[in-house]
């Protein structure tokens, strides 16, 4: 399994079943009951609609990688994003649902942000379209911001634009960083550093800011390969979702949810300063 995606109300996980064909399964936590949401074997990347009614997925059963939104307990539905001339990978709903994040893979550009807003008369617009590769897109908590990865500086790092734009970007992971994820309630990204988990606190309004990176943990999850995450954090903030690879086939069989992550965090830092005395 892979791309785990929590639903907004934190109830469900989404999850892609790589068992020989490629299909969406939702978990639900607290009962640990798994419901199949697409039969089609050839979906992946769920995202959840903000009000976690619907899935958002890419499928290929219309040729290229398009993009399909399946209402729960229904088949899937209707292509949303259009053409098959191209790959389109569907990252990240607009709180208010009014704008889907996606990337597209085009043979000239590589991997581009393109922008997708249901409710508007307007066809799908680029959010971000450079030479180089961008990915893994993902809305701020009120909708104003996006955070990505680009490899335009030799190696992929974490970015912040505002959305819908123009504006500056800001930097920030630092020596590295993919996989980025902000958190709905609490105003963090967490990305990822290698194993490491990074954390950066940021303020919203009335400006931009972001703090420096720190390190929460550092153990061998399943990475993604930085341009979608393969992680999720609760809407709380409080716990993350990983993904734990099989240690004999290194392929990865299991969720699991790190708990007391803040507490293990405080364990460190006394101990830090217990030995800097």
């Amino acid at each position: 399994m892979a791309q785990p995606r929590i639903s907004t109300d934190g109830r469900y996980v989404a999850v892609a079943m790589r068992s020989g064909t490629l299909d969406l399964w939702s978990f639900e936590l607290a009962r640990g009951t798994w419901s199949r949401l697409t039969y089609d074997k050839q979906s992946t990347f769920p995202v959840w609609h903000p009000g976690a009614t619907a899935v958002t997925c890419a499928s290929g059963q219309q040729g290229a990688m398009g993009i399909f939104t399946t209402p729960i307990g229904a088949t899937i539905g209707e292509p949303r994003v259009t053409g098959n001339d191209r790959a389109h990978i569907p990252l990240s709903w607009s709180p208010d649902g009014h704008a889907l994040a996606y990337v597209s893979v085009d043979p000239l550009t590589g991997q581009d942000i393109w922008i997708y807003s249901p409710a508007a008369a307007e066809k799908p617009r680029p959010f971000l379209l450079t030479p180089f590769r961008e990915g893994s897109p993902q809305f701020s908590p009120d909708g104003r911001w996006i955070a990505y990865v680009s490899d335009e500086s030799g190696q992929n790092e974490v970015y912040v634009r505002p959305y819908p734009g123009p504006g500056d970007k800001w930097t920030i992971s630092t020596d590295g960083g993919s996989e980025p994820v902000w958190t709905r309630g609490s105003r963090q990204i967490f990305y990822r550093k290698g194993n490491a988990m990074m954390v950066v606190d940021t303020t919203l309004s009335p400006a931009f800011t972001a703090g420096e990176p720190r390190q929460l943990f550092e153990r061998a999850y399943d990475p993604s390969g930085a341009f979608w995450p393969n992680d999720d954090v609760t809407p709380d903030g409080q716990r993350l979702l990983m993904v734990k690879p099989d240690e004999v086939s290194a392929s990865p069989v299991q969720i699991n949810v790190v708990l007391n992550w803040f507490d293990e965090l405080k364990s460190q830092l006394s101990s830090a300063d217990r030995a800097a005395r």
